[in-house]
């Protein structure tokens, strides 16, 4: 966040650096605010209200934790990143053509090493 405009703030400054503006020579007005700063404002404060309005509530705990209960699926794998599925996209086409281009052993993930287990 910024510090808000004043303006007596140019004037200071000026009469710091030794300057013959006076402070006196600043005319005081209201310092202008952004229509971002203004929505800025009325964010924060909408976000405390909500704050205050939710103090005690507590999401229950179970839905911190939800267990996989269907392990990895070779044949959903294969749907996804298989051979045939990246032949029926151009996009699919362009990552077997780029693999062949850089020369991979395996143009696509074999279904009997899967990357996070390793069986």
């Amino acid at each position: 966040a910024t510090a808000a405009y004043s303006p007596a703030l140019p004037a200071a400054r000026a009469q710091a650096r030794g300057s013959r503006v006076a402070m006196s020579c600043a005319v005081p007005m209201a310092a202008p605010v952004s229509p971002v700063d203004a929505a800025a404002g009325a964010l924060a404060d909408a976000l405390r209200a909500l704050g205050e309005r939710l103090e005690g509530f507590a999401l229950p705990s179970i839905l911190y934790a939800i267990p996989n209960r269907r392990g990895p699926s070779n044949k959903a794998r294969a749907g996804v990143s298989g051979f045939r599925a990246r032949k029926l996209t151009k996009n699919g086409q362009r990552v077997l053509r780029n693999r062949r281009k850089k020369g991979r052993k395996a143009l696509i993930p074999s279904p009997g090493r899967h990357p996070v287990h390793g069986k």
